[in-house]
């Protein structure tokens, strides 16, 4: 620590960046598609309408609810990429295209992309 020498840090390099273009807008309400993921750990069971997890957004943790289109009744890990709309509980920033992941508890059970901001 002493007399050793350390490279600069940067603004930006321990919380959410965008790369150079993109617009990050503070949003409570998305759609996303999102898989969720039977290996490492992951969930294997399914999840039904109104599942609540909690979602990483780069650096942010928000807990969220998951609403399915009509017709869907359930997810089944390592399925398909379904295509949800998300309510979260507090806004946190994001922008179009971005990627997310979804966790319960300490275990990361799947994986998901902003496709449409809502509000």
């Amino acid at each position: 620590m002493f007399m050793k020498s350390r490279n600069p840090g940067d603004a930006g390099h321990d919380g959410l960046t965008a790369p150079v273009g993109v617009t990050m807008v503070a949003c409570s309400e998305f759609e996303a598609r999102f898989l969720l993921t039977a290996g490492q750990g992951g969930r294997r069971t399914p999840v039904f309408n109104h599942y609540r997890p909690t979602f990483r957004f780069d650096a942010s943790y928000v807990q969220g609810t998951v609403t399915f289109p009509e017709g869907i009744e359930m997810v089944m890990p390592g399925g398909d990429w379904a295509d949800v709309t998300i309510q979260l509980t507090q806004a946190t920033l994001m922008a179009d295209s971005m990627h997310f992941s979804i966790h319960e508890g300490d275990r990361t059970v799947g994986t998901g992309q902003v496709t449409r901001i809502i509000r």
